[in-house]
């Protein structure tokens, strides 16, 4: 796992990177390394699952994004308001807790690498 500091030196050195593309007026350097910044959590810092579960009880499917399980979460991000208009309200809280607990344990999963 990465120390702090080196995590902390590689978002610098993105940041600079960043900064000479907006400098040069080079909007298509820009956009390429803004697209390749646009990631939820860096891909060498392993989930926090508890992170992801708050993230997905608050809104189902964020908690599976933050993961890097994007169709996982996109399907949580239609189920959930399908559950919760076509239930009347009942199974919606059933979708927000499901959705916080395979975040939780996908994370998991990440972390033992079995993911």
């Amino acid at each position: 796992m990465p120390t702090v500091a080196a995590v902390q030196a590689e978002l610098e050195q993105r940041l600079k990177a960043h900064a000479d593309a907006l400098a040069h007026r080079d909007p298509d350097a820009a956009l390429q390394l803004y697209a390749s910044d646009a990631i939820v959590r860096p891909e060498n810092v392993e989930p926090l699952p508890g992170v992801a579960a708050v993230l997905s009880a608050l809104i189902p499917g964020i908690g599976q994004f933050y993961n890097g399980d994007f169709l996982r979460g996109i399907f949580w991000l239609i189920v959930t308001p399908g559950l919760w208009l076509g239930s009347g309200g009942l199974l919606g809280w059933v979708c927000h807790v499901i959705a916080a607990i395979t975040a939780h344990g996908r994370a998991q999963k990440k972390n033992r690498g079995s993911a």
